[in-house]
């Protein structure tokens, strides 16, 4: 094999994300009464957050809840039980350009009064007992990235959860080390992994949403800085690698100086 440059990307198998520029990209998930939380709530997923601009919204359907990023990298939490209750922030901060993930869960602690917990990379984040009773009925649309028209978030999200009961501690790390969990009470999933319809709803009950904007990228477990360039000489141990669909690898043992 005669010497020269080999410019090689080298990625893990990997799903795709939705990238929302901040300025009017959003997706709009729909008025489905499935999406109507009653008693609790759970949301998950991963995030990149490209700025720390106040009230970007990740999350929100009006006059149920709402979850935003504030200007302090803390997240903030509305609920809406006839009338809103928060904000209620967290201590624990989001990191600019890298992917987290943030786990939202309501549970029910009495009648008039909800125990809230975010979590961040599987570490829970006590928001504490608030005042709330269940939540309103609604029928505004569900939007991941705005406020309807406005509060646009800046960044990346991938594999979006929405559950209408309060996850445990441990579904929550099973999620955040990518291991299954019970798809019991489960009303949407956003993968965006199928670039035909990015906002295809893979729970299966059909909360398929409509995306503005926001396009397809690749996923929070997209290998980052990925390409790479050797100098390759007639000594240096090479090899190709055949692959199942007829491609091949090339392998090259480079020993650096």
């Amino acid at each position: 094999m005669a010497q020269g440059d080999v410019t090689a990307t080298i990625s893990r198998p990997t799903g795709k994300a939705l990238l929302f520029d901040g300025i009017n990209d959003n997706v709009d998930c729909g008025t489905s009464d499935s999406l109507n939380m009653a008693s609790e709530l759970s949301i998950l997923g991963w995030f990149r957050t490209i700025d720390n601009i106040d009230e970007r919204h990740l999350i929100r359907k009006d006059t149920q809840y709402a979850w935003m990023q504030k200007n302090t990298n803390k997240m903030q939490i509305y609920l809406n039980d006839g009338g809103w209750k928060g904000p209620f922030d967290s201590v624990l901060t989001y990191a600019i350009n890298t992917w987290t993930h943030w786990a939202l869960i309501v549970k029910r602690h009495s009648t008039t009064q909800v125990e809230i917990t975010l979590y961040k990379n599987g570490v829970a984040d006590p928001l504490g007992v608030q005042t709330c009773g269940n939540l309103a009925v609604s029928a505004n649309h569900l939007f991941l990235g705005s406020n309807a028209a406005a509060n646009y978030f800046n960044g990346k999200m991938d594999d979006i959860k929405i559950y209408n009961r309060a996850l445990s501690a441990d579904d929550v790390l099973s999620d955040y080390n990518k291991k299954s969990i019970s798809p019991y009470g489960m009303v949407a999933y956003y993968s965006f992994n199928n670039t035909a319809d990015t906002g295809h709803d893979d729970s299966g009950t059909g909360n398929n949403g409509t995306p503005a904007g926001a396009i397809s990228t690749g996923g929070h477990d997209t290998t980052e800085d990925d390409i790479k360039t050797a100098r390759v000489t007639a000594g240096d141990k090479w090899n190709f690698i055949p692959l199942a669909n007829g491609q091949q690898v090339m392998m090259v043992h480079i020993e650096e100086a």
